[in-house]
Order: C-alpha cells, then sequence, then structure tokens
C-alpha cells in the first residue's frame, strides 16, 4: 500500500511540474484529495508554490491553500512570503516571516530571510531590516553569501549607503551577484565614482562581469560623463557577446547619448534588438543636444517599426523641437499627444512648449499655454527643465530662487521667466507685467 501510495505521489509531482494555469492546478489538486494526499508534504508544497510564486498563481488562493496546511514546514513559510514579497502588497510577506518566528516547528532559512529582506527593500522598513539583521547574526547566517548580499540591496534601498558597504566588506566570500549588488547600491544613491572604483577591485580580484554588471556600471558612466570607461565597458560587452542584449544595448545608447557621443549610440543602436527604451533613448539623446529634425527622424521611424510612442518620447520630441527653433512642428506634436497617440501631457511638456515660445520670443504665445496648463491637476513637482545659455544678458537678474515661489502655476511661470532672461530688460519688464496682470497674487523673488 505506501509503495502504490508513493507511486501515485510521485505521478502527481511529476504532472504538476508541468502544470501552467490555475485551472488545470485546480483539477490536479481534486485529484490529489480523492487519493487522500492532501497532506502529503511535497504535493501541497509544491501546489501552494504554484500559487503564491507563479506569474499564473493567485496568491489569494495560496492564502486559503495556507491555512489548511497543518504544521506548515520551512518551504511553504517560504513560498508565501515569496509570493508577497515579490507583489503589489510586500508588507503582507513581513506579517507572515513574523507570524514565522513563533511557530514551533519551522525556522527561518536563507530563502526566508532573503525574501523577508525584499519586502523590506521595497516598503523602505529600514527598522524592520535591522530587525531581521539581528536574526541573521542570532541563527548564524551572516556569512551566507545570499542572505548578505539580500542584506546589500536592502540598506542601500534604504539610503544606508556605509552600512551596506559594511556588510559587503565582511562577507567571507562574494559572489558576482553580490558584487553586482554593491554597484547597484552606489549607483542608486549617486555615489557613481564608488560605483566605478568597485569594478576596480573587482579587476583586481579577477572577478569577471555580466550583463547585470555592465549595466549598473554604465549608469553611473551616464550621470558622471565617464566616457572612456564606457568605451571600455563597450568593448567588453563585445567580446562577451552581451551587445544583443537589449539592457546592455540601451544602456549603452543613454551613456553615450549622455556623453554627447551620438554616433557612439546610434552604432549601438544600429545593431541591438530595440524596444520602447531604445527608441526613447535615441530620440531623448537628439533632441538634449540640440537635433529637432534628427529626434523627429527616429520619432517616425519608431511610429514604422509599430512602437507606441510614450510621455517621455513626446519629452524629446519637444525638447529637439525647442532648442532647434522647429515651434510649429513642435506645437503639431504636443496637440498629436493627446488626440492621436492619447498620451496626457504633463507638466515637463507644457515646460518644453513655454521653453519653446520662450526662444523664439512669443511672449503671449508663452502666457497663453501657461493659461490652458491643468497646473492645478498635475502633482508632478517640477524640479528642473532645459538650460539656457544667459551669455548675452544684457542686464540679467542674477537668479529666480525657485523654492520661495509658492505654488505650481509659479513654477511653470519660472520656465518662461528662464526663457526670457537673456533678452532685453524691455522685454523682461513685459513680461513681468502681463504675469502680474495674469495672476495678480504671483510674488517673483530675484535674488
Amino acid at each position: 500500500m505506501m509503495v502504490f501510495e508513493t507511486s501515485k505521489a510521485n505521478a502527481i509531482l511529476t504532472i504538476l511540474q508541468g502544470c501552467n494555469n490555475l485551472t488545470r492546478l485546480k483539477k490536479i489538486q481534486a485529484h490529489v484529495i480523492v487519493n487522500g494526499l492532501q497532506n502529503h508534504p511535497a504535493i501541497s508544497n509544491s501546489i501552494l508554490n504554484f500559487c503564491a510564486v507563479s506569474i499564473s498563481g493567485s496568491l489569494a488562493y495560496a492564502q486559503h491553500l495556507f491555512k489548511h496546511i497543518q504544521n506548515p514546514q520551512t518551504q511553504a513559510w517560504n513560498s508565501i512570503i515569496r509570493g508577497f514579497a515579490q507583489s503589489p502588497s510586500p508588507v503582507q510577506a513581513i506579517f507572515y516571516y513574523n507570524r514565522m518566528l513563533f511557530d514551533p516547528v519551522s525556522g527561518p532559512d536563507t530563502f526566508t530571510f532573503s525574501f523577508t529582506l525584499k519586502a523590506c527593500e521595497r516598503i523602505k522598513a529600514l527598522k524592520k531590516c535591522e530587525e531581521v539583521h539581528g536574526s541573521i547574526i542570532r541563527t548564524g547566517y551572516e556569512r551566507d553569501v545570499v542572505v548578505c548580499t539580500g542584506l546589500v540591496r536592502c540598506y542601500g534601498g534604504n539610503g544606508c549607503v556605509e552600512i551596506a558597504r559594511m556588510v559587503f566588506d565582511n562577507m567571507p566570500e562574494k559572489d558576482l551577484v553580490a558584487w553586482n549588488a554593491m554597484i547597484s547600491c552606489y549607483s542608486q544613491a549617486g555615489y557613481h565614482q564608488e560605483a566605478l572604483r568597485i569594478y576596480d577591485n573587482m579587476t583586481n580580484e579577477n572577478v569577471g562581469v555580466d550583463g547585470f554588471t555592465v549595466v549598473g556600471l554604465l549608469s553611473s558612466c551616464s550621470h558622471v560623463g565617464a566616457l572612456n570607461m564606457g568605451v571600455k565597458l563597450h568593448r567588453i560587452a563585445s567580446e562577451k557577446g552581451l551587445l544583443r542584449n537589449v539592457f546592455v544595448g540601451n544602456a549603452l545608447i543613454d551613456m553615450y547619448a549622455k556623453c554627447g557621443n551620438l554616433d557612439g549610440a546610434l552604432e549601438v543602436f544600429n545593431g541591438m534588438p530595440r524596444d520602447m527604451f531604445s527608441w526613447n533613448s535615441m530620440i531623448v539623446g537628439f533632441g538634449v543636444h540640440g537635433f529637432g529634425d534628427e529626434a523627429i527622424y527616429f520619432f517616425n521611424q519608431m511610429l514604422e517599426a509599430g512602437v507606441r510612442p510614450n510621455s517621455i518620447a513626446f519629452l524629446g520630441l519637444l525638447c529637439g523641437c525647442s532648442h532647434q527653433g522647429l515651434v510649429e512642428e513642435g506645437v503639431e506634436f504636443f496637440h498629436q499627444m493627446s488626440s492621436k497617440f492619447n498620451v496626457k501631457p504633463g507638466i515637463k511638456h507644457f515646460g518644453c512648449i513655454v521653453d519653446m515660445y520662450g526662444r523664439a520670443g512669443k511672449l503671449e504665445k508663452a502666457l497663453k499655454i501657461i493659461g490652458d496648463s491643468p497646473w492645478q491637476d498635475d502633482p508632478e513637482n517640477l524640479n528642473c527643465i532645459h538650460g539656457h545659455d544667459h551669455s548675452e544678458s544684457t542686464a540679467k537678474p542674477k537668479s529666480l530662487k525657485q523654492d520661495e515661489i509658492s505654488n505650481k502655476f509659479s513654477k511653470i511661470m519660472y520656465l518662461c521667466f528662464g526663457a526670457f532672461l537673456s533678452r532685453s530688460p524691455f522685454e523682461f519688464a513685459k513680461l513681468l507685467v502681463a504675469c502680474w496682470l495674469f495672476k495678480p497674487d504671483i510674488t517673483v523673488v530675484l535674488g
């Protein structure tokens, strides 16, 4: 009888391995119940794991299953914690972790800590991260490379870069994933030179690189303008056959574009598979460098390739039109955003149009755009917009203190001021009077 049940259990486990949808899983589960195998540890864990982790699963159903597992083992806890850690409700993963700690049967292992730390990283739960770190030390997992990598990511994601580096330095052994985590930690925190120095340490320790390493380092190269390092990484990516990786290609395009080497960006673009981000990078790259015609060309090519533009594509497009003085084209694209492509213009898109009219000296139209913009409904703060060369100004104010301008309307007005700073004092005075007539309570503080 025991041999017969074992044979059935193995057959069901084999069927579960090929399961790819929830409907089929429930049919298999019915077969499990009919044969009295619902308490078989391997089968119940397999069913739970599919529901909790698979893209075709259901976390709600996983919770239902978990409630009916008698004395869940660590593997079952890990499945439910992992499922919620990567779900839209990662805080639930922490709730299950807390419950597990009071379970007399099961205890946390490498995977428990890794999944819980992922949840802490996602919800920015620094205190919980520190608490989990304490449990890791008490249970003897502080030397585990997988757990320590999770700690590096979690501390880094919570802005504690120094603690992340301390954990990293204390790891007795570091695999490539750990090195990549430290690079990502520095890059996301804005410590780009430190991220690039990590690569030097990797070289000294004869650690290789993969696509994740290259993407992380290229991001830092983009921010600090390290073109030579970027070219070196391009060569390494080519040697390792990574140029067909769309993420590596996009990172290279972004790096070359931000460093001003548009020929390099174009070379990478022409030799890689493309997604929406690839097209956006080319459009924005040419746009911010003032090549409006080229930005329009790539926009049209993107449409011919069947890729639907998003707000970023239009931002690069409008920026290029603004810098090159293509007012009519820019206005047309601005209107097409909502009328043809159903993309709602944001405050930065309105800012580009104001900037474009300002560069062209069309004060009245710039003010009309400001008046028509739905600034009161847009939650996005305008922190920065394309700069202008004010070197030809004959009598310009020193600065406009944006932090002293009190509302979103004033932030859009700030764009208009930027556009007219390089013009005559008379035109700037006209702008101030027009703004006062349009909105008398606006306050402009000149530095």
